[in-house]
């Protein structure tokens, strides 16, 4: 009866020891593809305390990554990063940037997308979701050089636009 009652034991704690070391392994995959990730990537609770987040993530929410640590909440993460610099709009307080936020976590339709104007003329595509557990997905793409060129594109159209103008109205003077 001992030998049968050891034998499972060995049996249910080589199971577990199984199961966790798998689960360890998802552990790990998972944070390896989160850093390995060009995009910024966080997760939330449901009480907005950052749960975990990549390098790249506190690069583009604040302008001191290293002030960004899990355990933190978004106000506090939004108030921070506001008094450093970090966001163009000198204007936004935390509020607005979290109420928004809010705004963005309460949008049944999946997944929200907003864009941010950061200090150094730079600019960040904001995607918030909520998943079935109710944490919060936060991604965060760096779209400087989209942005920068547009912003060219309509310089450009703005010019030929003008050049056009300049040519209609001098064919319309000119004699011959």
């Amino acid at each position: 009866l001992f030998a049968l009652l050891a034998q499972t034991v060995l049996r249910v704690w080589s199971q577990q020891e199984a199961r966790t070391r798998d689960l360890r392994r998802l552990s790990q995959r998972f944070t390896g593809a989160m850093q390995a990730s060009e995009d910024g990537f966080a997760i939330f609770d449901s009480d907005l305390m950052l749960i975990d987040c990549n390098l790249q993530y506190r690069r583009l929410c604040h302008s001191d990554p290293s002030a960004v640590k899990p355990g933190m909440s978004k106000r506090e993460i939004l108030i921070s990063a506001i008094a450093s610099g970090h966001y163009a709009d000198t204007e936004g307080s935390a509020e607005k940037h979290l109420n928004e936020f809010l705004e963005d976590i309460a949008n049944d339709q999946g997944v929200s997308e907003r864009q941010y104007a950061l200090s150094g003329d730079r600019f960040v595509l904001s995607r918030v979701s909520r998943t079935e557990l109710g944490d919060i997905v936060v991604t965060r793409t760096d779209i400087t050089s989209i942005v920068r060129a547009e912003q060219a594109q309509r310089r450009h159209a703005e010019a030929l636009e003008k050049a056009k103008t300049e040519i209609e109205r001098q064919s319309l003077t000119d004699p011959l």
